[in-house]
């Protein structure tokens, strides 16, 4: 051994490392090089940037019509007049929220009903990324009465500090080393000035946007993907706007000679000469106007530029606005009304490969929301009642799709019902409808159509009178029974 092996054996090894334990740590993105992407950078993954992102993308949707109206298709196919709920098992709970549901006493701020709140919720995940209800408690003479109060996401506060020790707050949500959500810090105002910060516990809060990527803490809005697109658009149509200004710009010049033709001097000439003496800042017009007169002196040169007019202007603003709706997830002709270009087979396919993406936001973000709100509201009733309500049956009934042929979309559904692969309460779902609902007001119509005396034939419903009135005098019957079994009420 030499006598450096010797002396670097007597080296102090290095003490070992412990191992950490894995947590959903925030890593963004590098560049080319490997170099962290400056903090100012506006790509989305970069917390100090969703700020400014989401702010243009709410901006671009307050101003730009075509960017309007994309959120306006995407609310209206995702929510209709409001995502229904469907129970079975528990007559006396869905009569309590439908009532709830329908007044504004859901609304901690006492303004809207449930639907308008979905409504808004979706809404604010199109335009900003991301829904925020905050779930309240709230007070009623039967003892509950939940409330929902619907919170815009800028009211997030980035600069809390977290609120537990070993905790770390990223843009006002706070998170523990394992990557486990806590709470939310809000920063409220008042309106008048007053501002007050208040941390929420996340099983208080509902937080749903559409997740791009796994740790995702923050939604994305759908606007920023077309922010480049509108702009450049609007930059060429204001500037298509000034060329076709020009384009209609007429000029007169008026040129005075000294003299008239018989020689004589000229009176609107020596007129013009002492105009200009007298008015030492005189200067011929240098801009276009419609309409504009000017004179000028004999022998100047007067030469008329007229723009050349060119096409194509339709063309750049269709692909654009293309680009637009499909940033957004809209056909084109929904968002532009434009239905030029389009046929029934175009139409058809674009209108079930955008069905498709409402379902997936539905299953995916929407539907999870709302669950929330009605097993809040059942915790609520439980305590209050006293009853188990864990074996209630709950169906969310979105929308009905828009049909390019409902017979033909009927008759698929009849024969799918006929094979076995849909049941009518499916079909009654597929329609947006309530089945339980759906069959009282059949038989209620029965019955009616009984007392009558009178049988219609819808189609292949057959409607008896006798066969009606027989049933509903059988369910009279059972329930004067069970009425009588219970006895009188205390």
């Amino acid at each position: 051994m030499g006598i450096l092996d010797r002396l670097f054996s007597f080296r102090k090894k290095p003490a070992p490392v412990p191992a950490k334990r894995a947590t959903r740590n925030y890593r963004p993105p590098v560049d080319l090089n490997g170099d962290p992407i400056m903090q100012h950078s506006r790509f989305e993954r970069i917390p100090s940037a969703l700020g400014s992102l989401r702010g243009a993308a709410r901006n671009l949707v307050h101003t730009n019509p075509n960017a309007s109206r994309a959120t306006e298709v995407r609310v209206e196919h995702s929510i209709g007049t409001g995502i229904r709920y469907a129970f079975s098992g528990a007559p006396g709970y869905d009569s309590r929220f439908f009532t709830w549901a329908t007044t504004t006493e859901c609304d901690y701020e006492g303004q809207l009903t449930l639907y308008a709140i979905q409504d808004l919720f979706c809404r604010s995940i199109v335009e900003a990324g991301e829904g925020i209800i905050i779930l309240r408690d709230g007070k009623a003479k039967d003892g509950y009465l939940p409330k929902l109060q619907v919170v815009d996401p800028d009211l997030l506060d980035a600069t809390a500090t977290p609120k537990y020790p070993d905790n770390r707050v990223v843009q006002g949500i706070e998170i523990k080393p394992s990557g486990m959500v806590i709470g939310f810090h809000f920063s409220f105002d008042s309106g008048q000035g007053n501002r007050w910060q208040e941390f929420v516990h996340a099983d208080h809060v509902i937080h749903a946007f559409e997740r791009k990527w796994p740790g995702q803490l923050r939604g994305i809005p759908a606007g920023v993907q077309v922010l480049t697109k509108v702009e450049a658009l609007e930059a060429f149509i204001t500037a298509a706007l000034a060329k076709a200004r020009i384009e209609c710009c007429l000029g007169v010049a008026v040129v005075r000679k000294p003299t008239m033709d018989d020689g004589q001097s000229n009176p609107l000439f020596d007129q013009l000469a002492s105009q200009q003496a007298a008015d030492p800042d005189y200067e011929r017009p240098t801009h276009l106007s419609p309409a504009l007169i000017f004179d000028v002196e004999a022998g100047a040169d007067v030469k008329a530029i007229t723009p050349s007019s060119s096409g194509g202007y339709e063309a750049y603003i269709r692909i654009n606005r293309e680009d637009i709706a499909a940033g957004y997830g809209v056909p084109y002709s929904f968002m532009t009304g434009d239905v030029s270009r389009a046929n029934f087979a175009s139409s058809k396919v674009a209108l079930e490969a955008f069905y498709k993406t409402i379902e997936r936001f539905q299953a995916n973000t929407l539907f999870p929301a709302f669950q929330r709100i009605e097993l809040y509201f059942r915790e609520a009733y439980e305590l209050a009642v006293g009853v188990d309500l864990s074996h209630l049956d709950v169906t969310l009934i979105p929308p009905s799709r828009v049909s390019f042929e409902p017979a033909k979309d009927m008759q698929a559904r009849a024969q799918r019902m006929s094979i076995g692969t849909m049941t009518w309460r499916q079909a009654c779902y597929a329609e947006g409808i309530d089945p339980d609902v759906q069959y009282a007001e059949l038989r209620r119509e029965q019955t009616l159509f009984a007392q009558d005396g009178m049988t219609f034939n819808f189609g292949g419903f057959l409607v008896g009178a006798q066969q009606a009135a027989e049933t509903e005098a059988a369910e009279n019957a059972a329930i004067a029974a069970a009425e009588a079994q219970q006895g009188p009420e205390l």
